[in-house]
């Protein structure tokens, strides 16, 4: 693996961490849920990359790590989203 994979790992992992964090204030169970989720395969798949890449098999765990992690990112934006858009009909129906 190389530098710009390292980054595309890392960019991804913490993009689903900073959206993690945004869901925090609009749903605590939700929050705890992802963050233990986020745990949960993360590290299985780093585990994975790490001590079971032999022939190659480390490029599969890492594009399942991005894959994931990036599923999960646009789960929390679809979420956020939502929130956001109930927020602001609410308030034009306020006016």
């Amino acid at each position: 693996m190389g530098t710009g994979d390292n980054i595309v790992f890392y960019g991804s992992l913490l993009v689903t961490s900073i959206f993690i964090y945004a869901v925090r204030k609009h749903n605590k169970q939700l929050f705890y849920i992802s963050i233990i989720l986020f745990v949960i395969y993360s590290s299985y798949f780093i585990y994975n990359l790490i001590y079971n890449s032999k022939y190659g098999a480390g490029i599969v765990w890492w594009f399942y790590l991005i894959l994931i992690s990036s599923l999960h990112s646009v789960v929390l934006i679809i979420y956020l989203l939502v929130k956001k858009y109930k927020s602001w009909k609410r308030r034009l129906n306020e006016l």
